[in-house]
């Protein structure tokens, strides 16, 4: 396990995202009205999360999808764009596959993203 690891577990484990069901951040409804609804109660999680900010950095670096840091993916490259962090995020980092918080699979989202595309 490598420091930069153990440093990105410890504001993991404050988030509030790991307490609700991992789906919600990764809205698929075709029905634009749904789908809004979908991203607002995601955002409203990510709205009290003590880690809001760790999060975003995190996500404008590394996470190509899903709601993080309360924004959506479009908002993230708009934010990047206009502190100039404008590089594409091209894969996602490398993560043990569970969680040792949760137990959950990390790659979980990932995969989300793999059989939507089937």
């Amino acid at each position: 396990m490598t420091a930069a690891y153990d440093i990105a577990r410890d504001w993991r484990a404050d988030a509030l995202c790991g307490r609700v069901d991992p789906e919600l951040f990764f809205p698929t409804a075709d029905d634009d009205v749904l789908f809004e609804s979908q991203v607002a109660a995601a955002k409203r999680v990510c709205a009290g999360c003590p880690v809001r900010g760790r999060c975003l950095d995190y996500a404008l670096t590394a996470l190509p999808d899903g709601i993080a840091g309360g924004m959506t993916p479009e908002e993230r490259a708009d934010l990047r764009r206009h502190v100039g962090l404008d590089k594409p995020v091209t894969a996602l980092p490398e993560l043990p596959s569970e969680s040792p918080q949760h137990g959950r699979p990390w790659q979980a989202t990932q995969h989300r993203k793999d059989t939507k595309t089937r």
